[in-house]
C-alpha cells in the first residue's frame, strides 16, 4: 500500500495523499479526473521502477503533451511551470554493514518541466526522516546529486556522480541514507565497491 499526491497536473492543483491499496475503487462523475489520476499513478510507478523517460500516451490513457498535462490556472497565472508526482510508502531499509533494518516512511518525489512540447524530469527526490537524496537533471542530460543529513548537507563531487547513470530510456539511482562512521557505502558497480569519505564531499 502507498499513497499518491498530485500537484499542478491536469485538474489537480494539489490533491492527496490518496491511499492506493491492492484493490482501489475510484468514484466520480465524468471529467472529474479519474482517468488522469490512474495515468499519473502509472507514470509515477514507472519512474520509481527506473524509467527516466515515461510515456504519457500509452493505452488506455492518453495524456497528451506538456500543455495538456500541466495545470492551467487561467488569467495571469497561465500554465504551471512544473508538475509533481509524489509517492509515500513504508519500507524496511537495510543499514549498511549491519543486519539491522529500519521501517521508515519514504517519500519519492518526481518533478516534470516542459522540454520542447513534452514533459521531462527536472528532479527526483528520495527522502526519509532527516535524510534526503536529490538528483537534479538538466536538459543536456547532465545530473548532480545532493545529499542532506543531520550532520551534513551538500553536493556530491563530480567523480561520485558516476553512480548515477542516465541513459536514453532508463536511469539507476542508488538511494543513500545512512551516514555511518563518516563514510557512505555504495552498492557494487562494475565489480567494484565505492566508498565516499569526507574529502569526496563538497
Amino acid at each position: 500500500m502507498f499513497s499518491l499526491t498530485l500537484e499542478n497536473a491536469r485538474c489537480f492543483v494539489k490533491a492527496g495523499p490518496a491511499r492506493i491499496a491492492p484493490i482501489t475503487v475510484l468514484v466520480g462523475e465524468n471529467s472529474t479526473g479519474k482517468t488522469s489520476f490512474l495515468a499519473l499513478a502509472r507514470i509515477a510507478l514507472e519512474v520509481l521502477q527506473g524509467n527516466s523517460n515515461p510515456n504519457f500516451n500509452l493505452e488506455p490513457f492518453y495524456l497528451g503533451a506538456y500543455d495538456q498535462v500541466a495545470n492551467f490556472r487561467g488569467g495571469n497565472l497561465g500554465r504551471s511551470k512544473y508538475f509533481r508526482l509524489t509517492i509515500l510508502s513504508n519500507f524496511d531499509l537495510q543499514i549498511s554493514g549491519t543486519k539491522r533494518k529500519l521501517n521508515q516512511t519514504v517519500k519519492f518525489e518526481i518533478e516534470f518541466v516542459k522540454s520542447g512540447s513534452h514533459p521531462r524530469i527536472s528532479h527526483v527526490k528520495f527522502s526519509s526522516g532527516k535524510y534526503e537524496v536529490l538528483v537534479k537533471l538538466q536538459s543536456d542530460r547532465k545530473s548532480s546529486i545532493h545529499l542532506k543529513s543531520p550532520s551534513w548537507n551538500g553536493k556530491i563531487s563530480d567523480k561520485i556522480t558516476r553512480i548515477f547513470h542516465l541513459g536514453n530510456e532508463r536511469f539507476e539511482l542508488y538511494y543513500l541514507f545512512m551516514f555511518l562512521n563518516d563514510e557512505i557505502s555504495f552498492p557494487p558497480m562494475e565489480n567494484e565497491k565505492i566508498n565516499m569519505s569526507k574529502q569526496d564531499r563538497e
